[in-house]
């Protein structure tokens, strides 16, 4: 099993005496994931990601994996000439792999200084947004106070929650104008708004010009 965690993500691991966990932590700095959307699919080899993490089954490609990520530590222990240098070869080859095999893409950079409650909260957006979401139900995914965690988040990411939300789902609209011929009133529902009417109203706000109009442009 690979486990990918992003930055600010509060997280434990939990073994038990009967099957302990044995497992191998990497820390890396300033790198951030981008996962992928896993949700209706159920196959057992699909990736699970939510909350900012992603667990997927390697199977067969452990092999390939799990020497890169030995080497990598190994060679971080010696303190040798030109060890950082080989660490650096070694762990852009890992994260090439896994990028690979999770259908993940990662970002290196400095990464914000973002709470663990909006990190998740994001990803939750992330995730959830062709899906009814309200501010009560972050409130309770954060247990924070609603007028906090606006603040905090607006601060964070320079936008309140349920604006990010319709962000959200006017970029992924946008996406579905572009790359399907679903009707304007499907792909309303796909995105999560509540009637074609409240989509077209939200587009045209957020973009200038109406669905069709955009979808028009995107063909001529």
């Amino acid at each position: 099993m690979l486990v990918q965690i992003n930055p600010n993500i509060r997280h434990t691991e939990k073994s038990s005496d009967k099957h302990p966990l044995s497992y191998i932590a990497l820390g890396i700095d300033d790198l951030l994931f981008d996962f992928p959307d896993h949700s209706g699919q159920d196959s057992e080899d699909t990736a699970l990601s939510q909350n900012g993490c992603q667990i997927t089954r390697l199977h067969s490609d452990q092999a390939d994996i799990l020497p890169l990520l030995k080497m990598t530590l190994a060679e971080a222990h010696r303190h040798e000439p030109a060890s950082e240098q080989i660490c650096q070869y070694l762990l852009n080859a890992f994260l090439l792999k896994i990028g690979r095999v999770t259908n993940s893409q990662f970002s290196a950079g400095s990464v914000p200084d973002i709470s663990g409650e909006c990190a998740q909260i994001k990803d939750y957006i992330d995730h959830h947004y062709s899906k009814e979401v309200t501010l009560d139900d972050l409130v309770a995914l954060s247990h924070l106070n609603k007028y906090y965690l606006s603040h905090i988040f607006s601060k964070s990411y320079g936008v309140a929650p349920i604006n990010y939300l319709l962000d959200r789902r006017i970029l992924n609209s946008k996406e579905l104008l572009k790359n399907t011929d679903y009707s304007i009133t499907h792909i309303a529902h796909m995105t999560g708004f509540s009637s074609a009417n409240y989509f077209s109203q939200s587009f045209k706000k957020h973009t200038g010009i109406t669905a069709a109009a955009y979808r028009k442009i995107l063909v001529n």
